[in-house]
């Protein structure tokens, strides 16, 4: 997620914070869902929401039977997520970096979170959160 990190300080924007290992879910904001669903033919747009949401269901469900939390970050609350680890130090996404983001942040309180967008988590669960 290095691509979309914030290094200046967070002054007219709002913020959403994390400082637990969790899994946060994140879709694209308005503007590119609009213009995305416009370019496409209606049932190929469906597909592409059915397909996004079943193997984010499939990870969310893998995720939590390992006892990891999942959150929500709504674009509405803020143009910015901030991480907490573990030591103290910070990792603050930019929103508008992301903006066609579908999948799952994945924190780990130790590393850099790490954005999965996939159809399969297994990988992932064993590499950011030893499960």
């Amino acid at each position: 997620m290095d691509f979309a990190e914030f290094t200046n300080e967070i002054i007219d924007y709002g913020y959403i914070v994390f400082d637990t290992v969790c899994a946060i879910g994140i879709i694209p904001d308005t503007s590119w869902i609009n213009k995305e669903q416009k370019s496409m033919d209606e049932s190929d747009w469906n597909t592409i929401v059915s397909d996004n949401g079943y193997y984010q269901y499939i990870a969310i469900d893998t995720l939590e039977k390992c006892n990891i939390q999942i959150k929500s970050a709504s674009r509405d609350y803020g143009r910015f997520i901030k991480l907490i680890k573990s030591n103290g130090n910070e990792f603050v996404i930019d929103l508008w970096k992301i903006k066609d983001a579908w999948g799952l942040i994945l924190f780990n309180e130790i590393d850099n979170p790490v954005l999965w967008s996939s159809t399969d988590i297994e990988n992932e669960l064993s590499e950011i959160y030893n499960k």
